[in-house]
């Protein structure tokens, strides 16, 4: 079994991130993974927004440089809150889409390594 503890931002990656963890992991392979409740700490560069952003259509880079993409989710979806969105929204993520962005692909790539050892 291999743990994969976490620290993310807001309440919504809370539940997201294991749900995306167990999924990009299953997608290579890797299974047996366990995602405690990931620690919440003020600390992103970048919105996780950004990424669903890109995956609804807009570009990757300008979505990475948006700033407030909870707000144009909002916008682009009609209703958007994280905490009840984002685990649903990446359960189902376009994951090729995702790639686009750039911190994404740095995201999976360093999960990988863990994933691996």
């Amino acid at each position: 079994m291999i743990t994969v503890a976490a620290v993310v931002e807001g309440d919504g990656e809370v539940r997201a991130l294991p749900a995306l963890v167990r999924r990009l992991a299953g997608e290579h392979g890797v299974y047996g993974v366990a995602v405690p409740p990931p620690f919440r700490l003020v600390a992103a560069v970048r919105e996780y927004e950004s990424v669903l952003l890109a995956v609804e259509g807009m570009d990757a880079a300008e979505a990475e440089a948006r700033r407030d993409a909870k707000g144009e989710l909002r916008r682009l979806l009609g209703s958007y809150r994280e905490t009840v969105h984002q685990a649903r929204l990446s359960a189902v993520l376009d994951l090729d889409r995702a790639r686009e962005c750039r911190w994404f692909r740095k995201f999976e790539k360093e999960l990988l390594a863990i994933l691996r050892g």
